[in-house]
């Protein structure tokens, strides 16, 4: 039978096991030193770097160019495979396909002319070509035709279902012109060209692609002439004028001075 004394040994042993371990003052100091010396070195560092941001002005410079323009930019040319979409682009024109159907409603004897585009800048100016062109034609030629504007897809079918005489549409070239120019449209006074996103771009250009390929579907049976900007912009206006005149059926004559007299100067009204 064990002794008391060996008991109250027992006793301190397993107290001294359960009691926890108390950290030695030298190890607790090198800890705090280590991390004072730690904190101290940031701050330092941080310190050194903002005096040689503000001892530098080039380094300012930079710095508030590159968060006043976009970091990514895209360049007014072809894509890659644009050629491939441009090929696609059709046309119906009355003179060399007779099967192009130019629909006149019932009782009305008014041509109704679609003038298709996206908005933007590009479709407004050739509108007013158009205007200043078929304005001049009423007058010497009694025509009775309608310039109707809209940027809504036509639906599929023909033209009872659609309702145009004729449609001419604008095709961009460049496409990140007119998908550029269709973004601006939307923008707010206060903002400028530089607010337009490359997220933005991708978007509209996509938009734009598939807006030429449901129009395309349409050419396919209704007159149509598919106006490439590009083309118009590096062409004299009187061959403009002349393709105009050529699919709306009025005679081909010069009439580059009554649009004068009457809009101004000419150039204002390519795209």
């Amino acid at each position: 039978m064990p002794t008391p004394d060996i008991e109250t040994a027992r006793g301190r042993r397993i107290l001294r096991r359960q009691s926890p371990k108390r950290a030695k003052p030298e190890f607790i100091a090198f800890v705090l030193a280590c991390i004072i010396l730690t904190v101290y070195l940031t701050f330092r560092r941080v310190n050194q770097i903002v005096r040689h941001y503000e001892s530098n002005p080039v380094l300012q410079k930079v710095e508030h160019a590159e968060m006043a323009l976009p970091v990514r930019k895209a360049e007014p040319k072809d894509l890659e495979h644009e050629r491939i979409f441009h090929s696609t682009i059709k046309s119906c024109l009355p003179a060399a396909n007779k099967n192009c159907k130019q629909f006149v409603p019932e009782k009305s004897t008014t041509q109704r002319i679609g003038v298709i585009a996206p908005p933007g800048d590009m479709a407004t100016t050739f509108l007013r070509l158009l205007r200043a062109v078929v304005g001049r034609a009423r007058r010497k030629e009694s025509v009775d035709m309608e310039l109707i504007p809209t940027s809504h897809v036509p639906p599929y079918g023909y033209g009872k279902t659609h309702g145009w005489t004729k449609i001419i549409r604008l095709v961009p070239h460049p496409l990140l012109v007119g998908a550029t120019d269709a973004l601006a449209s939307f923008l707010d006074n206060d903002e400028s060209i530089d607010s337009i996103t490359l997220e933005d771009l991708k978007a509209s250009l996509r938009l734009q692609i598939r807006y030429h390929c449901r129009m395309s579907h349409v050419a396919a049976h209704t007159s149509m002439w598919s106006v490439d900007v590009g083309s118009i912009v590096n062409e004299p206006l009187e061959d403009t004028i002349g393709r105009i005149q050529e699919f709306l059926g009025f005679k081909k004559i010069d009439v580059i001075r009554d649009i004068e007299n009457e809009e101004g100067d000419v150039d204002d009204l390519v795209p």
